[in-house]
């Protein structure tokens, strides 16, 4: 007991001579508004990042003439949105790992509820033509 009662009292004699002041709580509430906006900027980013994908593989002129998708046409692989698609996926791992309630869900739980709303995504950008729009931006 007297042992507590000096931890209590010497913490307490840290704060007065430190002057130590809580955050207030609207720091808290900017910092966890502000992950999970970039977080579903990044779900975003990733979606369309696969829509574009889908575009250059499946729709554009040099794969459409060839006979084989994948014969003769690895140099012209959109290898940046493929890299960056695994990006924006890992991150969002990450990021999703270290909120607080992750300890709740499996690995493989949320690695698949992220590639599905990927996926989810990725088919309204790429039905409402997002994905042409981005490839003509970034195309030469």
């Amino acid at each position: 007991m007297e042992e507590e009662k000096n931890i209590a009292e010497e913490t307490l004699k840290k704060i007065k001579e430190d002057n130590i002041r809580p955050y207030p709580k609207w720091c808290f509430a900017c910092k966890n508004y502000s992950f999970w906006i970039l977080f579903f900027i990044s779900a975003f980013l990733s979606a369309l990042s696969t829509s574009v994908l889908v575009h250059v593989v499946f729709e554009d002129e040099l794969y459409a003439e060839a006979d084989d998708i994948f014969q003769g046409t690895s140099p012209y692989f959109p290898y940046f949105w493929l890299a960056s698609v695994v990006l924006f996926i890992l991150f969002l791992y990450v990021a999703f790992t270290k909120t607080k309630n992750s300890y709740k869900f499996e690995t493989w739980f949320v690695a698949t509820a992220l590639i599905l709303l990927i996926l989810i995504l990725a088919a309204l950008c790429w039905q409402i033509g997002l994905g042409i729009v981005v490839h003509q931006i970034f195309s030469p």
